[in-house]
């Protein structure tokens, strides 16, 4: 099925400048409940200087930085019918210093297997909040701080500049060049984290089945303990002390709060100091090598 209609976005709270342009309709085949789609894309005023909180159930949403100053939106709608798709609108309100992006289902209700991905460009935020029901999050080159849960979807960051906090009931989570804070917790799920080298922590994460890799940089300061109940710990770098198989600690050079890692059944590694830069180091060589023509590393 192929339809086509004028779009509209309902925009709230202070004016915002908007333009949408919604994409026709057709049988989505990868859901067996929710058939038809249509693409909702709109613009509007946004200041980097304030906050963005994104709402959606049944979905993924991912927050980009974009080139251009504002908020830029593309939806994705899945519905059980073509002219439900075609009622979604998207809802744009500001409340106070907080933009707030969500869908607007028709009579108010999400029917069943129905859902919405959001794919959001925006210039800066003070601030990111997001939530979904059952889908992934993922937030990319922005700042300020970053609040993200999904109950049932994989969450990750990436290149971001201030704390981070994640919650996931179900998926992996993966923080890649975070410059600040980091605190993230699954109930099912690896945990892979990346600092950037001037980064001083503190890294909070726990995990009740799933394994936990950590490069702590060379800027982390305090000291980090490690724990698990099902599984070993491996610590490499300046500081470290063992107690057994499942517990390590390290201290580092410069005060600051303490890290710690916390898993019930799964392995932690983590690397610190000249360690964190020689695997950083093997790393590029590994992809210069695998670059080259006719290599097969």
């Amino acid at each position: 099925m192929n339809t086509r209609k004028n779009g509209r976005a309902v925009l709230g709270g202070a004016a915002l400048a908007a333009s949408l342009v919604m994409g026709g309709g057709c049988v989505y085949k990868g859901w067996t409940s929710a058939d038809y789609e249509q693409t909702v894309s709109l613009t509007g005023e946004h200041d980097p200087e304030h906050g963005l909180l994104v709402r959606t159930e049944n979905g993924s949403i991912t927050v980009s930085r974009g080139e251009l100053p504002g908020v830029s939106v593309t939806a994705d709608v899945r519905a059980q019918t073509q002219e439900r798709a075609d009622a979604v609108t998207i809802r744009m309100e500001r409340y106070g210093d907080t933009l707030r992006i969500e869908p607007d289902w028709p009579d108010g209700k999400r029917l069943n297997g129905e859902g919405v991905t959001l794919r959001i460009q925006v210039a800066g935020s003070s601030s990111t909040d997001l939530r979904s029901s059952n889908g992934a999050l993922k937030v990319q080159g922005l700042g300020g701080s970053v609040e993200a849960q999904s109950s049932n979807g994989p969450i990750t960051v990436f290149d971001h500049g201030g704390p981070v906090r994640l919650r996931t009931s179900n998926g992996r989570i993966e923080v890649i060049g975070a410059r600040d804070a980091v605190d993230v917790g699954t109930s099912n799920g690896r945990v892979k984290i990346e600092l950037a080298d001037a980064a001083d922590g503190p890294v909070l994460v726990r995990t009740s089945n799933g394994s936990v890799t950590i490069d702590l940089g060379d800027g982390i300061a305090g000291g980090i303990t490690a724990t698990t109940s099902n599984g070993s710990v491996s610590l490499m770098g300046p500081g470290t002390s063992l107690v057994g198989d499942k517990l390590g600690q390290m201290m580092f050079a410069e005060p600051g709060p303490e890290s710690t890692v916390r898993t019930s059944n799964g392995s932690v590694s983590i690397v610190t100091g000249d360690a964190s830069a020689q695997m950083k180091t093997d790393k590029q060589a590994r992809k210069t090598m695998s670059e080259r023509p006719g290599s097969d590393v």
